[in-house]
């Protein structure tokens, strides 16, 4: 025999093998009954509404993600101008001859001031931003959503098309 009748009869077993399976499940489960075998139906979805919330539970993930992330970053740089405030009152003021990097009292304050100024504004939008948009409350969000309730008016007005692709784009 050669190899290609080989094939067409294993090819040909093999389908009336697979034939014979097929109409055995569809016989009656009990002999006699007439009742066939029932096979479940999966629960109708809607499968665009569907795609639809889960598309945007993963925008509201990006959004609070990304608005974490930004909340981190205003707070360091917020953070780091009130340790450079903290820094010069720690330093001392010369009262000796003037150089480079001596400088008197009147410009402490005024670096101190300076340094304050810009950071801690940025630290409060930071820590603003870190507790508005946390994980809790991003997990909160997601099982009301879950449970069929609408987004809140400031998450929706939020949810730009940028939130909707796998990896938002700053």
């Amino acid at each position: 025999m050669s190899l290609t009748r080989l094939f067409y009869i294993g090819a040909l077993v093999s389908v009336v093998y697979a034939s014979s399976l097929q109409t055995s499940l569809a016989q009656p489960a009990l002999p006699g009954s007439g009742a066939g075998i029932q096979v479940e139906k999966p629960p109708t979805v809607d499968s665009a509404a569907f795609i639809a919330a889960e598309d945007t539970l993963q925008a509201i993930q990006n959004l609070f993600q990304t608005r974490r992330r930004g909340g981190r970053l205003f707070a360091i740089q917020g953070g780091a101008g009130l340790l450079g405030a903290v820094g010069y009152l720690a330093m001392p003021v010369s009262d000796s001859s003037p150089s480079v990097f001596s400088y008197t009292a009147n410009d402490k304050i005024q670096i101190v001031s300076i340094l304050a100024a810009a950071g801690l504004p940025l630290l409060g939008v930071g820590i603003s931003k870190i507790s508005r948009f946390s994980k809790e409350k991003e997990r909160a969000l997601i099982q009301q959503y879950r449970a069929g309730q609408p987004l809140p008016a400031h998450i929706s007005q939020r949810l730009k098309p940028k939130y909707f692709r796998a990896w938002p784009k700053m």
